[in-house]
């Protein structure tokens, strides 16, 4: 559902912002003319409230309407967990704008493996192959180490619960080719 809502009603989550290493000045230029032309796509946010708004996606969107000196914003409300959030933003950045350096690909991946996303999961957030994240996890030492104590924990688990040797395999394709 798209709407227009006052600037000041947007809120920007600290870990999503942490997305991008910085702004693009080059990008809330080309923004800022979109804008003044009428041809900008909303933003994305999850209502709290009609006066709360979070910020998913369109940094640079907003940003540029801030310059612009706009009170108002064309916003797409979608209805979403809040621990989606953040997955949501990255994939959501992953379609448009401005592509991610691979520092930032890296810190995402670190993330979204912390937060306990499964290599299917973080696939679908960056758009690519369950075997491409499970290249990119094998390239880091830290991912590697995180992922075989989760796994080994996940493992046991599985065995007291009967799980199946053949089931556990194709939940679990992060250290093995």
């Amino acid at each position: 559902m798209n709407k227009q809502v006052l600037l000041k009603y947007i809120q920007v989550d600290d870990s999503v912002k942490s997305i991008r290493e910085e702004q693009s000045e080059e990008a809330i230029g080309r923004y800022m003319e979109k804008y003044e032309s009428g041809t900008s796509k909303p933003i994305l946010v999850k209502e709290i409230d009609r006066q709360h708004f979070i910020l998913i996606d369109g940094h640079h969107r907003l940003e540029a309407l801030k310059r612009l000196k706009a009170e108002k914003i064309e916003v797409e409300v979608i209805d979403i967990p809040d621990k989606e959030i953040y997955s949501k933003a990255v994939e959501s950045n992953q379609g448009h704008g401005v592509p991610l350096t691979p520092k930032e690909q890296e810190n995402i991946l670190i993330k979204l493996v912390e937060e306990g996303k499964t290599q299917q999961e973080i696939a679908k957030v960056f758009g690519v192959g369950q075997q491409a994240i499970s290249k990119r996890i094998n390239k880091n030492p830290i991912l590697v180490k995180q992922l075989s104590s989760k796994i080994c924990i996940s493992t046991i688990n599985e065995i007291l619960q009967g799980k199946k040797h053949e089931e556990r395999n194709k939940d679990f394709r992060i250290l093995w080719h």
